[in-house]
């Protein structure tokens, strides 16, 4: 599937999540926040592929937090070049969404 041609905008936003310490790599907290970036048709869209993304790494989504596109972003903020790769990165493949360093929490 040509996902690009279907999702056009790339999305932003900071994902906080509960950790399932027995399905997950990370062992040592129950909770993270995280840098969230995919392409999405909307807001709702967008938060719907972030929590699909991070069930299937045995996540779960409790709130997604300061979503909007990445271009409206830009405008009021200056980006870590980290996060810029990332969206680089879902354009030059098939990712629908990538995500930043976990930061845990307990």
């Amino acid at each position: 599937m040509n996902t690009q041609a279907e999702y056009k905008e790339i999305w932003i936003g900071l994902a906080n999540i509960k950790i399932d310490r027995a399905l997950s790599s990370i062992e040592d907290a129950d909770y993270a926040y995280v840098t969230a970036v995919g392409l999405a048709k909307g807001k709702g869209n967008f938060k719907q592929r972030v929590a699909e993304k991070l069930s299937s790494l045995n996540f779960k989504l409790l709130k997604l937090e300061q979503a909007e596109r990445l271009s409206e972003r830009i405008k009021k903020f200056k980006i870590e070049d980290s996060i810029l790769q990332l969206a680089q990165d879902i354009i030059n493949s098939d990712e629908e969404v990538k995500f930043s360093t976990f930061h845990t929490y307990d």
